[in-house]
């Protein structure tokens, strides 16, 4: 009596859930410290660079806009505000 090809035979190994299952838990072993490691790592840069002040501080640079900056600035204001009551 044959057996069809599909059909598995009866002596084949039942470990290869197990391995499957062992193998599955070493990766995440793995996976686990080298995400915490890479949080932390993270954590660190943020907050060495914030010490750092890398954001300017203190009130917007006013006084060092030069006068045609200014004046562009104060066009582009009055036009807005020109179209702002236009469409009311």
């Amino acid at each position: 009596m044959t057996q069809p090809k599909s059909a598995k035979p009866k002596s084949a190994p039942k470990s290869g859930r197990r391995a499957r299952t062992r193998s599955a838990r070493l990766r995440r072993w793995w996976v686990v410290p080298f995400a915490l490691g890479l949080a932390g790592l993270a954590f660190y840069v943020l907050l060495i660079e914030g010490s750092l002040g890398s954001v300017a501080g203190g009130p917007p640079p006013m006084e060092q806009i030069d006068a045609q900056s200014r004046l562009k600035l104060e066009r582009t204001i009055e036009a807005a505000e020109r179209a702002e009551r236009g469409s009311q």
